[in-house]
């Protein structure tokens, strides 16, 4: 006897999600609209953290291991040749690495928002500057 032969065999890929007896969307579409969800999730986080160079309430440290998470997780996906979790992690380290860079980039810097000074524009010139 071989090893694994009374393992059952790998779903098929493009297996159909069945409604009302017919063959619909095909399962990884569901995956995929999942990874949009998560890269419509990181947009706010994104853009406050560059927008307003305020990195109030976020830890280094935790993104760092966030992107960690994310690069093992991919290797694991790409050994797996999973398409819906290779474009998901792919996603997830870089946003994690973006919001990590910035993260250390504007560390204790905070905006109005979060009890930080008011910034000044750097288009508007001031009699200060001139």
């Amino acid at each position: 006897m071989t090893p694994g032969a009374n393992q059952p065999a790998p779903p098929e890929s493009g297996a159909r999600l069945c409604r009302g007896g017919k063959m619909s969307v095909p399962i990884e579409w569901l995956g995929f609209a999942a990874i949009t969800l998560s890269a419509l999730a990181y947009l706010p986080q994104v853009t406050h953290l560059i927008k307003e160079r305020c990195s109030a309430g976020l830890s280094a440290r935790a993104y760092l291991m966030w992107v960690a998470s994310a690069l093992l997780l991919l290797t694991y996906s790409i050994a797996r040749k999973d398409l819906v979790f290779i474009s998901l992690q792919s996603y997830q380290a870089a946003a994690g690495a973006l919001i990590l860079y910035f993260c250390i980039r504007y560390r204790g810097q905070r905006c109005e928002e979060h009890g930080g000074e008011p910034q000044r524009s750097r288009l508007v010139r001031t009699e200060e500057s001139v």
